[in-house]
């Protein structure tokens, strides 16, 4: 899947926090029982950090979100959020390559956390992420470098 990133602005506010609720609905519903937008909303805000993420773009269109970074020791996806009406068309699987792919070529780990009932967990050991870690709603998982593995 071809896709680009671009940073976002301050006109992104709206749209990343509609992407936060889809991604995160049946979620909540799944792992609390129901969603409470206020709740969400006020979530959304305590977490969201102006210019933090870039927005996932597919021939034009804005499909998702990835905020990501790398340390002294590792790279780390904090978030990627693929609209659900987008999801399963490999964005997300392109993503994480194209992240795999730089982590390997400075020979450094990727980690992410993943919420337990998450399906994404899946997609995540496809591409050799391992369980590292738990917390209470949380897997923590890593992939080493190519030449470590």
């Amino acid at each position: 899947m071809r896709y680009t990133l671009r940073p976002t602005t301050t006109d992104d506010y709206e749209y990343l926090r509609r992407l936060h609720h889809a991604a995160y609905h049946d979620l909540m519903v799944q792992m609390f029982g129901g969603w409470h937008e206020d709740e969400q909303d006020r979530y959304f805000d305590d977490h969201y950090v102006a210019g933090a993420a870039q927005i996932i773009v597919v021939e034009g269109d804005d499909v998702g979100a990835v905020e990501m970074g790398r340390d002294g020791v590792r790279w780390f996806i904090a978030e990627l959020q693929i609209d659900p009406a987008w999801q399963g068309r490999g964005i997300g699987t392109a993503v994480l390559r194209d992240v795999l792919a730089r982590a390997d070529a400075e020979g450094v780990p990727v980690s992410l956390h993943v919420l337990k009932e998450n399906r994404a967990r899946r997609l995540y050991e496809r591409l050799g992420f391992v369980t590292t870690g738990e917390m209470v709603h949380h897997y923590l998982m890593a992939t080493m470098p190519a030449e470590e593995s």
